[in-house]
């Protein structure tokens, strides 16, 4: 098992790249881990954990921008960009116009979809972590289940991940460690629902009390 090539592809022409809001050097060697300890838990992104299996740990991201709720998202990695050097936009400009076309020559484009935003953060933040978000319109009602395979439950919620997109946030956006599984099952129904684009958000077990003692 590896990361999908297509969105390491869609890492580097963002963070090399593309010039909104900022970008590295050429000379630039940021530091990949899937492990990183985080406001004292421990978070795990592997494409094979310790040569046996994929593990990708499931977090609450906060936006920062109004929402009623921390949102789901899935690890895939995190970058460390500590010792590399930011080129600002206004840096950007003073390069000649051979050398910016020589670098768009470098990659071509991916059929990842990376968040066009996520390079205004790197002049703000020094370690990120590559997500595969929920929506930002949150949780389904349960009223609204897409299926009729799709129970409804006190001890978990379902909602819908974005659809051939991934997100560069800043490692501080994660408040803390979520339990999600990504709904899979082959069923006979070929919308994008049904097939995976589901995932199911499953209450801590030390809360499962709240539902049934009152």
């Amino acid at each position: 098992m590896r990361i999908d090539d297509e969105l390491l592809l869609s890492l580097t022409n963002l963070l090399w790249i593309d010039g909104i809001g900022g970008r590295l050097t050429l000379d630039s060697i940021p530091k990949c881990y899937t492990e990183m300890n985080h406001n004292g838990k421990h978070y795990k992104c592997h494409p094979s954990y310790r040569s046996l299996s994929l593990w990708n740990n499931w977090v609450f991201i906060d936006w920062g921008q109004g929402f009623y709720e921390y949102l789901p998202a899935k690890l895939y990695m995190f970058i460390d960009l500590s010792e590399c050097k930011i080129e600002s936009e206004h840096e950007q400009n003073m390069i000649s116009r051979e050398c910016q076309s020589s670098r768009l020559k470098l990659l071509p484009k991916s059929l990842r979809d990376l968040h066009e935003n996520a390079t205004e953060y790197l002049l703000s933040a020094s370690k990120f972590a590559i997500i595969h978000s929920c929506e930002n319109d949150g949780f389904i009602n349960p009223n609204h289940y897409p299926n009729k395979y799709h129970f409804q439950s006190k001890l978990s919620k379902r909602f819908r991940m974005e659809k051939d997109k991934y997100r560069l946030v800043p490692v501080d956006r994660i408040v803390d460690q979520a339990f999600c599984i990504s709904d899979n099952s082959c069923i006979d129904d070929s919308s994008d629902d049904a097939i995976g684009n589901i995932a199911i958000n499953i209450d801590f077990p030390n809360k499962w009390s709240n539902n049934f003692i009152k």
